[in-house]
């Protein structure tokens, strides 16, 4: 579960990294009252970490053992491990999706209440 778990912080890094690197074009255009400008940023952004998080879910569960046996070379912690990242890499595009939500509500200001 641990190699597992490392695997898919990369997936979860790059997807980080994505919604963070598109936080200051939403915020700005929002500032400047540039609402369609924003619609495209947001849009675009939203396209292209999707899709990064779906060719990586992809490539993670069609070469999960190869890519477990590059951590440890156990017959058996690779069968577990192939497995648990598999299961894993299916939430790839859904954490892209939920970051990009966190991100947009970041850029804005809009926060919840309690």
């Amino acid at each position: 579960m641990g190699i597992a778990k490392k695997i898919d912080m990369l997936a979860f890094t790059i997807a980080n990294g994505m919604t963070k690197g598109v936080l200051p074009l939403i915020g700005y255009t929002y500032v400047a009252n540039k609402r369609k400008r924003m619609r495209s940023v947001m849009k675009t952004a939203f396209i292209y970490s999707v899709a990064v998080a779906l060719a990586g879910a992809v490539l993670l569960f069609v070469c999960a053992v190869p890519v477990v046996k590059g951590f440890i070379d156990d017959k058996e912690t690779v069968a577990y491990g192939q497995h648990f990242l598999r299961i894993i890499c299916i939430t790839c595009p859904a954490v892209s999706v939920t970051m990009m939500i966190t991100s947009v509500f970041q850029a804005t200001g809009q926060k919840r209440d309690r």
